[in-house]
């Protein structure tokens, strides 16, 4: 089963909406929240990275669990359950959870 991860671009509008993205992937959720950054903070994910840590938040690692985790904050994100209903949530938790699901069982 393919999961289908989504966000939904509140930093630019077509044709007067923000667009839902889909991505098959985490990496990929993180790859197109660096580009709502910048547009949104104008700051790299390095700069916001930066930034973060020096207020006592995580360091950013190479998965980007923890920029996604701050970016979250701020953008709708989550799974497209049953291929049709989207659900805001942690795509890393819902990652782990599909990873899991066939020995925990739904």
């Amino acid at each position: 089963m393919a999961k289908t991860y989504y966000v939904v671009d509140t930093t630019i509008k077509q044709n007067g909406k923000n667009p839902v993205v889909l991505f098959e992937s985490t990496d990929g959720v993180v790859k197109y929240l660096e580009g709502m950054c910048q547009r949104k903070f104008n700051m790299t994910r390095k700069q916001y990275m930066n930034e973060a840590e020096s207020i006592g938040h995580s360091a950013d690692e190479a998965t980007g669990r923890a920029f996604y985790e701050q970016m979250e904050q701020y953008f709708n994100t989550g799974v497209i359950r049953n291929g049709k209903e989207p659900v805001r949530t942690n795509v890393f938790q819902a990652e782990a959870f599909l990873r899991t699901k066939d020995v925990h069982g739904n």
